[in-house]
């Protein structure tokens, strides 16, 4: 069985999952098709390339999943991917990576990146 879809979703569906060999079988595994998560303001606009401060991200689409929060940064040459926190259907927190100066790109993932 498919447990009820959270709020705001299109849909679901049953999916069969074969464990790679050697990986335990998953019992009765289900999945979501989630909205696309969109960042759209950052509460800050500059940190420290020690890395250390939280920034929280607004958006829109962010679901509570069992992957949980990622946090995106990137440049042209560089992705970090940081643990997030789902504060609400609305924010993220995220915790800002130590890495070169310059301008970093933020993006939140729900389905694990």
């Amino acid at each position: 069985p498919v447990p009820p879809l959270p709020p705001g979703l299109q849909g679901g569906c049953n999916v069969s999952v074969t464990p790679a060999p050697g990986r335990l079988p998953y019992s009765e595994p289900y999945y979501f098709l989630l909205n696309e998560a969109r960042a759209e303001a950052l509460s800050i606009s500059r940190a420290t390339t020690d890395g250390g401060i939280s920034v929280n991200v607004s958006g829109s689409d962010y679901v509570d999943t069992p992957l949980g929060a990622q946090c995106l940064f990137s440049d042209s040459t560089t992705r970090i991917v940081t643990a997030g926190t789902l504060i609400a259907a609305s924010t993220v927190s995220c915790t800002v990576p130590a890495r070169p100066a310059g301008v970093a790109f933020v993006d939140v993932s729900m389905n694990g990146g």
